[in-house]
């Protein structure tokens, strides 16, 4: 406002100027005659239209507005290059331009670094993706989940309140997602995914609650007591499914306890009695049934009562 109370209101015949809002974007006006506003009000004037235009980045624009009486705010030999407001910054040393004439045309010329006072209203959106990335999104139905992805990149993400979900930013190349969620199984359970130059959508799975006793896990000897067991899926692309082993001293020896392949990334455990420490670990099946070694140790303590 301090910069604008300063500035030297130019009018008459000689300098009779002439502009047009070429570039539609919701901006701010300043028309001023002699104390007397075209618009009503004085000082600082907003015009906003009907909706805003997206602007894109390192290109420039030109906000202009249409001096119909010859009169508006002139700021010569401005300071332009103290004027930065991050992400926008004027263009070049002397960016106030103007045109003359009685039919509009677009404002070109310029007067001795002058400022002529048009700004704009802008709002930030989203950052789009870096230029040359894409997008694998799809669906979770039945539970919420936390997915992760690899392969060219890695990355994990969860679903929203819709099921929704998306890896935004990849590259082209192959990649493995899996969803997981303790207490569910996943159909599928795994899903690859080539990128070759264009998004990928539609990339679903389906979420079932595991019952109890699911997965063969024998006659449970602890009433109510279950554990539940979840992991982050393989990254290898040809695994067919998960065992489960446990024991009751750290370091084994350890026992299957699944009766058929896990597909899934989550198994419950029901045959666990009242009071006891239970040692897991998880191994990977892949093609031609390769099973990997041991996964990392977990270790439950269930509940005497």
């Amino acid at each position: 406002m301090e910069q604008f109370a300063n500035s030297r209101y130019a009018g008459g015949h000689e300098r009779h100027r002439r502009c047009h809002t070429w570039l539609t974007v919701l901006f701010r006006c300043c028309w001023v005659c002699h104390g007397h506003s075209f618009l009503q009000g004085t000082g600082w004037q907003q015009v906003n239209l009907s909706s805003p235009v997206g602007i894109s980045a390192k290109t420039v624009y030109v906000v202009s507005y249409t001096a119909p009486k010859g009169y508006y705010a002139d700021d010569e030999s401005f300071p332009w290059p103290s004027v930065s407001a991050a992400p926008l910054h004027v263009s070049g040393s002397s960016p106030g331009v103007y045109a003359y004439g009685s039919r509009s045309s677009f404002p070109n010329g310029t007067w001795r670094s002058s400022n002529y006072f048009v700004d704009l209203v802008f709002a930030a959106g989203a950052q789009p993706p870096p230029a040359g990335t894409y997008t694998i999104s799809g669906k979770v139905a039945g539970s919420v989940a936390g997915l992760t992805l690899s392969g060219t990149a890695s990355k994990s993400t969860t679903t929203d309140a819709a099921g929704n979900y998306s890896f935004p930013g990849l590259t082209n190349g192959s990649y493995l997602v899996a969803p997981s969620q303790s207490g569910f199984t996943f159909s599928p359970s795994t899903a690859s995914e080539s990128i070759n130059g264009v998004n990928i959508g539609g990339v679903n799975f389906t979420a079932s609650a595991v019952p109890p006793n699911s997965g063969g896990g024998g006659s449970s000897s602890g009433g109510s007591h279950t554990v539940s067991l979840s992991w982050a899926a393989s990254a290898s692309s040809d695994i067919t499914g998960y065992k489960c082993y446990r024991a009751t001293v750290s370091g084994g020896p350890y026992v299957q306890i699944d009766a058929s392949l896990i597909t899934g990334t989550s198994y419950v455990d029901s045959s666990v009695s009242a009071g006891q420490k239970y040692f897991y670990v998880m191994t990977a099946v892949g093609a031609n049934n390769v099973e990997s070694g041991y996964s990392n140790e977990a270790v439950a303590v269930v509940p005497t009562s």
